[in-house]
């Protein structure tokens, strides 16, 4: 055993825990125990005004993205030494926020896939990379620049292979428009019924699970008869504002679909971008960007009550909107959506790490698992906002950010 922290309060990724003692051995946990119970002669860093928690996993973001306006039509034209230096950075500042784990769920020529296997070959002070790889969209859909568009049998047997060659964690597809590419059905669906379901079952049969991008409440209701696995947004969004039917709240119930929120930011600059159908939609139905948030807002709560699992994702990097480093902004939003102080730790943590794949080594504070921490200035369990005063980030056991 080599380290033992000393806190005010840990949060163990389950539990908010009081003082306690988080002992590491090397690069994993060995345990939680009471403050008086650390083993002789072993090294203590006491810290009696913080809270030790796993470092923070947000679910979806986009490290190809620079977290400005346009970020991703820029990604698209960047060569691959631009590219590699904005996913760099995007790291940095994801570390920096306490963030020790992410999943990219779109990136370009699959760069963000590229820095996961370095990763793996060599552990770097970055945030571990969960990857989707490109996107797969429709022609002129969402994203489209980015590099993932399909259209027939043969092109979305082809890219789901290709998705499974380069070994990707996770197949992102772009089931409706998007709120930043004009032309694209914000409203609508982007694939037939047919075309989505060869892409749930291919990646399936691979091992593969799928996420997708809805905004629209059609293309929630297509996802859930394709059974794909996660819906980002999960916008319900109609020609009149935002509707989620009982029938389709019972079925995301029923299929245990993980929904990733992405609520914490306005989408006030994301909406100045948006196609002249949408903002000609929203005007029809009387609906301004606060409107927009407020009502998603009002229909994650009807999801998260309903028991529905919801994940930290903050759409990071797409747009300044959404910079990078939003997860424990993001988490604060769970309070709004009828959870408590522990329920918003959790979506950051065990919860996030569970979305990713990761949940038997991530996002715990546990015997044997990672020991990625992140140290809170304040007690977490009082005030959630205290996620976002970092004292020190822990990755495999050593500090990377403070002390």
């Amino acid at each position: 055993m080599t380290l033992a922290i000393r806190a005010g309060q840990v949060f163990d990724g389950t539990a908010f825990r009081g003082p306690a003692a988080v002992l590491l051995d090397g690069p994993l946990l060995v345990d939680v125990v009471d403050p008086e119970a650390v083993p002789a002669g072993v090294e203590v860093h006491d810290l009696p005004g913080a809270t030790v928690l796993p470092g923070l996993v947000d679910t979806h973001v986009h490290l190809c993205g620079d977290g400005r306006l346009k970020a991703m039509d820029r990604a698209a034209r960047a060569d691959p030494t631009e590219l590699d230096a904005i996913i760099t950075r995007s790291l940095g500042v994801q570390l920096a926020a306490g963030v020790t784990t992410v999943r990219d769920l779109g990136d370009t020529r699959f760069a963000v896939v590229d820095r996961r296997d370095r990763q793996r070959r060599h552990e770097p002070d970055e945030p571990t990379v969960v990857a989707a790889g490109p996107a797969l969209t429709s022609p002129g859909g969402h994203a489209a620049a980015l590099g993932g568009v399909v259209s027939g049998r043969a092109e979305i047997l082809a890219a789901v292979q290709a998705r499974v060659d380069r070994r990707v964690d996770v197949i992102k597809v772009m089931g409706s428009g998007g709120l930043t590419t004009w032309g694209s059905d914000v409203a609508g669906c982007q694939f037939s019924d047919d075309e989505l379901g060869l892409i749930v079952s291919t990646a399936h049969g691979a091992g593969l699970p799928v996420t997708v991008h809805a905004h629209s409440l059609a293309s929630v209701r297509q996802a859930l008869r394709a059974g794909v696995d996660g819906l980002e947004h999960c916008g319900a969004l109609t020609e009149t504002g935002f509707d989620l039917p009982d029938d389709t709240l019972a079925a995301l119930v029923a299929q245990d679909v993980v929904l990733g929120g992405c609520l914490a930011h306005s989408s006030a600059d994301v909406l100045t971008m948006a196609p002249p159908t949408v903002l000609a939609m929203m005007r029809r139905a009387g609906v301004g960007p606060r409107d927009f948030d407020e009502g998603r807002a009002a229909m994650l709560r009807r999801v998260f009550l309903a028991g529905i699992t919801i994940g930290v994702g903050t759409d990071g990097g797409v747009t300044s909107g959404r910079p990078h480093g939003g997860a424990a902004a993001d988490a604060a939003t769970v309070l709004r959506i009828g959870g408590d102080t522990r329920d918003a730790a959790a979506a950051a943590t065990s919860v996030g790490a569970g979305v990713c794949g990761l949940g038997d080594r991530k996002g715990r504070l546990a015997p044997g698992f990672d020991a990625d921490m992140l140290v809170a200035d304040g007690d977490v369990a009082g005030d959630i906002t205290a996620l976002q005063r970092v004292l020190a980030v822990y990755k495999a056991g050593v500090p990377v950010i403070g002390r």
